[in-house]
């Protein structure tokens, strides 16, 4: 009954946070798991640009971790590719 009487923009913006925070933990691991970490960016993406004028007061909110998040994965990626560059050239 309380999950009916909360706004639905409310309820998929708890659930976009919590696709934010999977990027997050991904992006975190060692090795970073960026594969896992872009498909869940690519989740949050396309919810908002599904919903977009439609999250009510949220949406500003989601739409600046959207932009952190997709900074943090290329910034991460970016070191990632070059760790794993330098480890293959250390090998040959």
């Amino acid at each position: 009954k309380r999950l009916s009487e909360t706004p639905a923009e409310d309820v998929i913006a708890n659930h976009v946070m919590g696709i934010y925070e999977l990027a997050a933990i991904h992006l975190s691991n060692e090795p970073p798991a960026v594969d896992a970490a872009k498909i869940a960016i690519d989740a949050m993406s396309a919810i908002m640009a599904g919903l977009q004028g439609r999250l009510g007061q949220n949406e500003n909110v989601l739409r600046e971790a959207l932009q952190q998040i997709q900074i943090a994965f290329v910034q991460i990626s970016e070191q990632h590719t070059l760790r794993e560059e330098s480890e293959e050239g250390s090998q040959s």
